[in-house]
């Protein structure tokens, strides 16, 4: 299986900003693998890949900017996996 870097802390204070095009652009690039992995995890059928992570990228698009970076509280991959889950169960 593939090894994930660790969340870059300064990339995602960066995807907060929504006028930041290249902040996104790399912050999608990073994480599409991610997102991939997760949705070969839960079983969903590769017809549906793009389409979900399309849906997934709009949703963090438009709630990342409410992530807040707490480490007393879960990682940023964990909740990145819930808005993934949450995105499947609503499209499937």
């Amino acid at each position: 299986m593939k090894e994930f870097a660790p969340t870059r802390i300064t990339l995602l204070q960066r995807a907060k900003d929504p006028n930041d095009q290249t902040a996104w652009s790399e912050f999608s690039d990073y994480y599409s693998g991610f997102i991939g992995m997760l949705l070969n995890k839960m079983n969903v059928p590769m017809m549906y890949h793009d389409d979900l992570s399309q849906e997934i990228m709009l949703k963090l698009w438009a709630s990342i900017k409410k992530f807040n970076i707490d480490d007393g509280r879960a990682r940023f991959r964990t909740w990145l996996g819930k808005v993934i889950r949450n995105c499947v169960i609503y499209y499937m």
